[in-house]
């Protein structure tokens, strides 16, 4: 049997970074790598690939990960049959060997093509401190790029975690998606967490001035605001405002009234 190299479709575009990486966009990076290593399926349980690129002890600190990844191994040359092999036992080396070919040649497509994408996404400049003169990263990891992003310019600088408090009151266009602000705000708070945690009441707080400032939600507000403080929790925020949001848009005239 003749074993092709998988060729893998990614779902996830990496966003080109321009310029120096900051604490934001390495972030982002390395979402779209965990994202797309899970895009393709495995035998290693629900996180499929992400054991190719996400850290052994990040990946065994997943909740529903109790089981390390296992790096497929290719197994090399076909070990052959024995002497007076029968029919069952040369089938089931057949398949023992075909099938561990298969998870290795499937696992290193996966990254590579992950890979591929880091090196496109992130100027030259920013990985020529690990580039060989010879090999260039040809011996390169995808985790072996993503810690070199996360030594260098994955620590956020004081003036960006500032900014990052400062996006949670920035104005929102009711005119797109409300989706886009909670997106938003669970980011900035994501990116604290590793520095100055952002508290869910502080993120609520801010998305709700946010809206109110839109003047668009004035009869919401009240309402969510009259709701008792058991109740304000940013699952219950985004499911209240996105009802109130797909009414406001059905019922909307052009006198601009709340909705």
């Amino acid at each position: 049997m003749t074993n092709q190299v998988p060729t893998i479709t990614l779902p996830n575009k990496m966003p080109k970074i321009e310029g120096r990486p900051t604490y934001e966009t390495v972030t982002l990076i390395k979402r779209v790598a965990y994202a797309n290593a899970m895009a393709t399926p495995s035998q290693q349980g629900q996180y499929r690939h992400l054991g190719v690129v996400m850290p052994p002890a990040e990946y065994a600190a997943l909740a529903a990960a109790p089981i390390p990844w296992v790096q497929p191994v290719h197994p090399g040359r076909h070990p052959g049959h024995g002497a007076n092999p029968t029919a069952a036992q040369i089938t089931e080396v057949n398949r023992v060997h075909n099938t561990a070919v298969e998870e290795a040649q499937l696992a290193a497509a996966v990254e590579n093509a992950i890979k591929d994408q880091i090196l496109k996404a992130v100027e030259s400049t920013y990985f020529s401190e690990i580039e060989d003169p010879l090999l260039m990263h040809g011996n390169d990891t995808v985790m072996d790029l993503l810690d070199h992003l996360d030594a260098i310019y994955g620590t956020a600088t004081d003036d960006e975690l500032v900014e990052n408090k400062h996006k949670l009151e920035a104005p929102w266009n009711p005119d797109g998606p409300i989706e886009t602000l909670w997106t938003r705000q669970t980011r900035c708070r994501t990116m604290s967490l590793t520095h100055d945690p952002i508290s869910w009441n502080w993120v609520i707080q801010a998305a709700l001035l946010v809206v109110k400032k839109t003047g668009l939600f004035t009869l919401a507000c009240d309402q969510w605001e009259e709701r008792p403080a058991a109740q304000k929790t940013w699952d219950n925020m985004k499911t209240f405002f996105n009802m109130k949001d797909h009414l406001g848009r059905q019922r909307l005239t052009a006198d601009g009234a709340s909705y």
